[in-house]
């Protein structure tokens, strides 16, 4: 994710932002529930160009889900997408 949407995002890249949301919720494990709902509000606001929606949508993910995610899947091989 850093390579693509920190990037992008940083950039103020919005169709790069949304490819990228796009990408992570097809990547995300089926067990969290909320992972693509907070994708695709990623997606969306790169769509209406919201910067700060685009963060929120990233702080919102990473607040539900990056500690479990370091602590138990981070040697995980990525899923195929979707």
């Amino acid at each position: 994710m850093k390579a693509n949407a920190s990037q992008r995002l940083n950039l103020g890249d919005f169709a790069g932002m949304e490819r990228a949301f796009e990408r992570i919720g097809q990547l995300g494990p089926e067990d969290y529930a909320d992972w693509q709902a907070y994708a695709r509000s990623g997606r969306d606001a790169a769509k209406a160009r919201d910067l700060e929606e685009c963060r929120r949508a990233c702080k919102r993910c990473h607040d539900a889900y990056r500690a479990t995610y370091r602590r138990t899947r981070r040697a995980d091989p990525l899923r195929e997408a979707r």
